[in-house]
């Protein structure tokens, strides 16, 4: 909550930004057709990949819960979807279309099964998951996919393009650890690691045509071209079992194996393993007798991947840290086929021209012609200037600016304490006020500062000098805002069925009121002055868990309540936040994007691009902080995507506008934005600033 002047003065400055970055499309090459992206792999681990033989392309999935195509002629990002706020765990590929199967963790033990066409960027279907798959796959044809659960319910199947479930065998005999389908697909394989079983099942009347017992407890099982065989690890052996009769054909032994899979297109065997000197590949093949040892690759970046991919000739391997090698040749030398040269971005704040960025430990000052309402356009920006700021904080802070011109910091030094900071001048913060608990919510309030610490206390502070006002304590409590009817509004987890998760607080009495709500735990809150409306973002659960926005209203009581929106699961890293000029609601839950909350259609922008993991409004402008690493620009009043700011590990900065135009401050950020069309020169979309 800001003063008038202030905000009116932060606003303006803002929305300049967001017209300037819109006229860029008026320079140069049509914007019409560009994609300029940052050419940068997962923030976090790779972990899934999968050659695609139908595109020739190399299809990854990460923690950052993004999905990945990487073209392997043009040897860089042609495509990013962003497939949700959870990790993607597996990931199966179309044998011809367009499309890949992930399944991801949406909370706890909640696991979603999604496909999309990556051509398009779009959601075919989704489909909750009753525990962790142990089998996803296309039929050969691709017509349906097959998902097996780590729980005694046997197969699942659904059409590849709709979802829709198909009535074939259940397969209720255990869990199913592998299963694959003939290519006539009137025939599924399964097997049963705990008792040894190969059951083959009719697709048509749900029969058993075929038994054969094997090995127990076989993993990494993947089937060979010839569908006869297939091969797996057991007891620290590479096995090759066949599939009809059940008889172990050849092991040999291996190293701990990290991961198994068959190339498509040759049918080796890849074994990605750990032994004494660290991790290697090992490629075999299967002559029908005999398991023969091709090559080996050994080279100290293997020590980092988490799972490869064979595609003719060349080795491709995700690592933990997200970023995606090409082993071109037999003694295993490597080349990274595209870094991870992004510094994630934790938080933001804007404070008139300056835009302040905390990466990692550092915080940089951003001070632009860009921030400014002194130029007409932007082809006539002058000034780019990209500093340091002493961080008294060794650690990542948050920060916000007040009305009165000052930002503030905050962080935790060491275990439990957490100290608030002013910024006093061009180069230093100075301590304002010390907790002995780990600061987790500030908000301004009419000229106070509410402040709320893991110890569960609330401190309301002086805005001129942060002395202290008023002190509070409540069990639980996660939010708080400021309101000119109703006081002080805390958001808490309620303890008991007597108490509520909502309070009202008078700051000159202390009198307190709970409010009247199905959440048993709020865990943020949003004002809009204008109509005195009070909402809250918080968890129920009824029929099922869900994660819900209420609309508290009434003129003197707030005691008329409204649930207005509502998704299933639990997104605690979610927040609201209010356009003060159009009066616009905007929640960051979900999977991706963020939500337009109106009381006809919510719409969700952005759904594609990236996951917002906290949203934030500055100045009257709408921020959110990603799970990629980025920060994005929404235009207040529509919602819509204005821009996409990344920080790069060499202290760069990129902006690149939802019109496909970017700027590059370092030589980093240069050669890692890239326009994505093949015949099209990045520096086209390039905005160059004057000598």
């Amino acid at each position: 909550m800001s003063g008038t002047v202030a905000m009116v003065k932060i606003k303006r400055t803002i929305r300049f930004l967001v017209l300037a970055v819109m006229m860029l499309s008026t320079f140069g090459v049509s914007c019409a057709t560009a994609e300029v992206a940052v050419q940068t792999s997962h923030v976090g681990s790779v972990s899934a990949i999968a050659y695609h033989p139908a595109t020739e392309s190399i299809v990854s999935g990460g923690t950052d819960g993004r999905i990945k195509v990487w073209g392997i002629e043009q040897e860089r990002i042609i495509r990013t979807v962003q497939a949700g706020t959870a990790a993607v765990t597996e990931l199966a590929v179309h044998p011809e279309r367009t499309e890949t199967a992930v399944v991801s963790q949406e909370s706890g033990s909640d696991y979603q099964l999604q496909v999309w066409d990556l051509d398009t960027g779009r959601m075919l279907f989704s489909e909750a998951l009753q525990a962790a798959p142990t089998v996803l796959g296309y039929s050969p044809s691709g017509d349906f996919i097959l998902v097996a659960e780590s729980r005694m319910s046997g197969m699942r199947y659904f059409d590849s393009r709709n979802g829709r479930k198909l009535t074939y065998p259940a397969v209720p005999q255990g869990i199913v650890t592998y299963a694959t389908v003939a290519a006539s697909e009137r025939t599924v394989m399964t097997y049963v690691a705990a008792d040894g079983t190969i059951r083959y099942w009719d697709l048509a009347d749900r029969s058993i045509l075929g038994e054969a017992r094997t090995l127990f407890d076989m993993a990494h099982m993947e089937v060979l071209q010839n569908k006869r065989y297939a091969a797996a690890v057991h007891e620290g052996d590479l096995v090759v079992v066949d599939i009809v009769e059940g008889n172990l054909v050849d092991r040999v032994p291996v190293g701990r194996v990290n991961y198994l899979t068959v190339a498509p297109e040759t049918g080796q065997i890849v074994l990605l393993e750990t032994r004494a000197g660290g991790r290697r590949v090992t490629i075999y093949e299967f002559d029908g007798d005999f398991l023969n040892r091709e090559r080996i690759l050994e080279n100290e970046e293997l020590d980092r991947m988490n799972v490869v991919a064979l595609a003719g000739s060349r080795l491709y391997g995700g690592s933990d840290d997200g970023e995606l090698y090409v082993f071109r040749s037999s003694d295993g030398g490597e080349e990274a086929l595209v870094q991870n040269v992004v510094a994630p971005i934790h938080d933001i704040a804007l404070l008139d021209d300056t835009l302040f960025v905390n990466v990692d430990e550092e915080i940089t000052a951003i001070r632009t012609d860009f921030f400014t309402t002194s130029r007409g356009r932007l082809d006539r920006v002058e000034t780019v200037e990209t500093s340091g700021v002493n961080n008294p904080v060794e650690a990542p802070v948050n920060m916000t600016a007040l009305s009165n011109g000052t930002l503030i910091l905050w962080g935790t030094e060491g275990e439990e304490d957490s100290t608030l900071y002013r910024f006093a001048d061009d180069e230093t913060f100075e301590e304002v006020f010390s907790s002995d608990a780990r600061i987790h919510a500030v908000e301004e309030f009419d000229g106070t500062v509410l402040l709320l610490n893991r110890a569960d206390t609330l401190f309301q502070l002086s805005l001129e000098d942060f002395e202290e006002e008023l002190r509070y304590s409540s069990l639980g409590m996660e939010a708080v805002a400021g309101t000119e009817q109703y006081g002080i509004v805390v958001g808490k987890s309620r303890t008991s069925s007597f108490e509520s998760a909502v309070l009202t607080i008078d700051p000159i009495t202390r009198e307190t009121v709970g409010l009247e709500t199905d959440a048993f735990l709020v865990f943020d809150l949003a004002y809009d002055p204008e109509t005195g409306d009070l909402y809250a973002l918080g968890i129920t659960r009824e029929d099922e868990t869900a994660t819900t926005v209420t609309r508290f209203s009434g003129s003197a009581d707030l005691t008329r309540r409204t649930p207005i929106f509502s998704l299933p699961g639990e997104y605690l890293d979610g927040n609201l936040a209010i356009d003060p000029e159009s009066g616009a609601l905007y929640t960051s839950i979900g999977r991706s994007g963020i939500t337009r909350v109106t009381a006809e259609d919510d719409e969700v922008y952005g759904g594609t691009t990236h996951a917002a993991q906290r949203l934030e409004n500055s100045g009257g402008y709408l921020w959110s902080v990603n799970r990629d690493g980025s920060a994005t620009l929404w235009e207040p009043e529509s919602g819509e995507r204005t821009g996409d700011l990344y920080f790069f590990k060499d202290g760069g900065w990129a902006l690149i506008t939802a019109a496909g135009r970017f700027y590059a401050s370092s030589d980093q950020a240069q050669r890692f934005v890239a326009a994505i069309n093949a015949n099209t020169a990045t520096e086209s979309f390039q905005l160059t600033l004057p000598d």
